[in-house]
């Protein structure tokens, strides 16, 4: 009977393990020619500009955990990453695949540089992530020659160019240069075809100086270690420890909590460790404008900072409130909700991301990605 349980489990535990994505690392590598658009830049507590880190990987409700300073943007299948000045690592975590630690020196890098810019491409099995076959061309022909081309937040190379092999669809695409105003432009691609943008930056006049990078709130300076000899996370800052390494997983602070694992079972601490909210959710995430998503019962829904369950956990899927709206998942279709839990999008789309500051979402439908409004109509 025992080898009869033992076999069981072994049988449980293998199909559990299989279930689950390992993510490929393709590449981590510095992008030296690269430079982060003034108004992006972001520096640190001690005032030190920050690395920019864009990791590509085609899954949602990223977490990435480490000197990560404010909040991360994500453009379509990319993350933007600002790390703090020295960094050697990146935790990412995802429901889509098996956690991972990026170390920095195991590629030749050995710690992020200031205003430096870095790519991690990661890949998932053919199987959950199908080839887009349907492609065209985009030429892009801006004065200054040898400004800089950055598509869906990833740089092509410098003006003028011809960019092959982009998905059919419309794409964000920023042109910059030292001295001139960039330019924020959309490029519609069809199969086939070649789009083309064709235009002149703007100089900046001499007495106008670039935005100061915004100085993010002291909380996101707590960032995440591991103690290698128990395998626990616990919290430091400016290296020294503040929180001890007491927990199974650590996600980072936001709004002054941060989620933590707890025996399998995910809570909330304050700033001194404290379990302020119970560990009794199967995930947390960050806090972002007052809910936090949880998942209970294998379905998600948000909570407010005193644990309350504001909005059930029905969902099949979401991303945390931005604008004041949330992304989630029904029955396969994505629609947005507000902060009471209603329903002001409709469930129509096949991918949906954040609402920006512009009052702007990218959603996918039909193989299609384009921008809506906060009442769910399309934009031009």
């Amino acid at each position: 009977m025992h080898r009869i349980i033992s076999l069981l489990i072994g049988v449980l535990t293998t199909v559990l393990v299989s279930s689950a994505q390992k993510a490929a690392i393709e590449r981590v590598e510095a992008v030296p020619f690269e430079v982060i658009p003034a108004g992006d830049r972001r520096v640190d507590l001690n005032q030190e500009p920050c690395a920019l880190v864009h990791v590509e990987v085609l899954a949602n409700d990223v977490i990435f955990e480490g000197n990560v300073i404010g909040p991360v943007v994500r453009a379509g299948g990319e993350y933007r990453v600002f790390l703090s000045p020295g960094s050697k690592f990146l935790r990412i975590k995802s429901e889509s695949f098996l956690p991972l630690m990026i170390e920095f020196p195991d590629y030749g890098i050995k710690g992020v540089q200031p205003n430096g810019v870095y790519s991690i491409i990661l890949s998932l099995p053919v199987l959950q992530t199908p080839a887009i076959t349907k492609t065209g061309m985009l030429s892009v022909n801006y004065e200054p020659d040898g400004a800089s081309i950055t598509i869906n937040g990833i740089s092509y190379g410098k003006t003028p160019s011809t960019i092959a092999n982009l998905s059919v669809g419309s794409h964000p695409v920023t042109i910059s240069a030292d001295g001139y105003t960039p330019a924020y432009l959309t490029a519609i691609i069809t199969e086939n075809r070649l789009a083309e943008l064709t235009g002149a930056l703007v100089l900046q006049p001499a007495d106008i100086q670039p935005a100061a990078p915004p100085i993010y709130e002291q909380v996101n300076y707590y960032y995440i270690y591991q103690d290698y000899s128990t395998g626990k996370f616990g919290y430091k800052e400016y290296g020294e420890i503040v929180i001890p390494a007491e927990f199974d997983m650590a996600g980072n602070f936001s709004e002054g909590l941060a989620p933590v694992s707890v025996y399998g079972r995910w809570g909330f601490i304050d700033k001194i460790g404290e379990l302020v909210i119970p560990a009794e959710f199967d995930i947390a995430e960050p806090f972002s404008e007052g809910l936090a998503k949880v998942r209970l019962n294998g379905k998600w829904g948000y909570i407010d900072k005193t644990g309350k369950i504001v909005i059930p956990a029905e969902f099949e899927s979401g991303t945390n409130f931005s604008e004041g709206l949330a992304a989630v998942k029904l029955k396969d279709k994505w629609g947005y909700i507000d902060k009471t839990g209603q329903l002001v999008i409709p469930y129509k789309f096949d991918g949906a991301f954040d609402f920006d500051n512009d009052g702007k979402a990218l959603v996918g439908k039909k193989g299609h990605f384009f921008y809506i409004d906060r009442k769910g109509r399309k934009k031009r």
